[in-house]
């Protein structure tokens, strides 16, 4: 799964699962202060690059987010060349 994403700066791809627990981004994932918001734990990544910002915080447990992100180690999301072009949107899935 591929998701694409609109930001200020352009159109970025990236895998469509968090990287903390698999998690769906599209169940409700949202860029906010220019990254990309897991909703679940709150991972976030720069969609530029797919690096991680911050991982697993879970804001509202911060001791639960702590423990949670201790499971697996910080991993970027890969990211997709993506450009719109006449209309479309395409992905380059071997970038």
């Amino acid at each position: 799964m591929v998701l694409v994403m609109r930001t200020e700066e352009g159109l970025f791809g990236s895998n469509a699962l968090c990287r903390h627990m698999a998690w769906p981004m599209h169940w409700g994932g949202k860029i906010k202060d220019g990254c990309l918001r897991c909703p679940l734990h709150h991972t976030s990544y720069h969609p530029e690059d797919g690096s991680v910002n911050e991982w697993s915080p879970a804001h509202y447990f911060p001791a639960y987010g702590k423990l949670l992100g201790k499971l697996r180690k910080p991993t970027p999301l890969k990211t997709y060349d993506v450009r719109e072009h006449e209309g479309y949107v395409e992905i380059d899935l071997n970038s």
